[in-house]
């Protein structure tokens, strides 16, 4: 009786887990189905910011998912096959043009052969510059551009574009100068505003979404590709985008006002991961990592010596490198670290915390 008893119990027990389980289970699939019915387009992306981007844009109607998960590097970064094997769900991908991209491009095609890919960084900067040669045009006809410079020729000079006058060059080498950008020769020259390749090393810079100006492209491109999969949500897409291209245009003024007038206009940092962001505003990044690596004892002397004729005060480290190298270059200097993060989610609110800590690392600080 006693043994029947235990049994009756035990059967009891076990169906009141199996109860359990399949309520859990119930619940996980009506959330997978209540998503599945809110989100039309189905998104993949490389990085977080990316994330943020699309989810001002489509709102609801969108189901993200990131590759680069929070606190990994993109570019050491190497997905796993059940990362992969989660593509087969994306209707586009947009992918930043990272080395693993590059590598895995086959495979994550073979995954699923309907997904549209579409690589935001050269389409937002081949956007970028034709934006640039258009303004260029309108310089050299003497209508008012959209850039800074008025081009007006009041002053009885055709503008050269090398900030002799006092204005900001604007990088189109007409003065005959070509500048590099990378900021690996230690020159405080403007930056153009467009650096797709380094012109030095020749490898692609991916980090696009440090500029405002160029988020502005890439957001442009995110509402037309969605527009594009979901006809039925394209009103959504862009009365969204407006909204977002009236924050980064705020956005751009106030960071433009911040970094107006600093005594010095080069920052120091580790990774160079900030290059298209100095490019809007007339700065000039030098890295101490070269061409991606580690540098050797030469390199650092050589940046150390840099940086104390910048009198600099500031080393600029990201949470995704070691950061030794920047250290010991800030102890033999007397300078400090501080961390920016590209890959900060909150992308408006860590764009304003970036210029504050150039702003105020760059003041005061002119060269000795």
């Amino acid at each position: 009786m006693l043994d029947i008893s235990l049994r009756t119990g035990g059967l009891v027990a076990a169906l009141a887990l199996l109860s359990v389980s399949l309520l859990a289970c119930s619940d996980a699939r009506s959330a997978a189905e209540e998503r599945s019915a809110e989100a039309v387009v189905n998104v993949a992306v490389t990085i977080v910011p990316q994330k943020t981007f699309v989810e001002r844009i489509a709102g609801e109607r969108a189901h993200v998912q990131v590759l680069v998960e929070p606190g990994a590097d993109p570019h050491t970064f190497d997905p796993t096959p059940r990362q992969v094997a989660e593509l087969n769900e994306a209707d586009v991908y947009f992918m930043v043009g990272e080395p693993f991209e590059q590598a895995r491009l086959p495979r994550i095609r073979a995954v699923n052969d309907r997904m549209r890919i579409v690589d935001v960084t050269e389409q937002t900067v081949e956007a970028a510059q034709q934006r640039k040669e258009r303004e260029q045009a309108s310089l050299a006809k003497h209508e008012t551009p959209v850039g800074d410079h008025d081009g007006c020729g009041s002053c009885g000079e055709e503008c050269k574009g090398c900030g002799s006058c006092g204005e900001e060059c604007k990088g189109c080498g007409s003065c005959g100068e070509e500048c590099k950008g990378c900021g690996s020769c230690g020159s405080a020259a403007r930056q153009p505003v467009v650096l797709h390749h380094c012109p030095h090393c020749g490898d692609q810079d991916t980090h696009t979404w440090v500029s405002p100006r160029l988020v502005a492209e890439q957001a442009k491109l995110i509402a037309a590709t969605l527009s594009d999969l979901d006809p039925d949500g394209a009103e959504v897409y862009e009365a969204n985008l407006a909204e977002f291209l009236a924050e980064i245009e705020e956005l751009d003024r106030e960071i433009q006002s911040k970094l107006a007038d600093l005594e010095s206009r080069t920052f120091f940092v580790y990774h160079a991961a900030w290059a298209y962001f100095a490019a809007d505003y007339g700065l000039t990044q030098v890295a101490i990592e070269v061409g991606g690596q580690e540098p050797n004892m030469g390199d650092l002397a050589r940046i150390t010596d840099l940086a104390k004729e910048a009198n600099v005060r500031t080393i600029f480290i990201q949470p995704q490198h070691d950061a030794r190298q920047a250290k010991t270059i800030a102890d033999e200097i007397g300078a400090t670290v501080h961390t920016i993060d590209p890959l900060d989610p909150d992308w408006t609110a860590n764009m304003r915390r970036v210029a504050d800590a150039l702003s105020e690392s760059l003041d005061g600080q002119a060269a000795q």
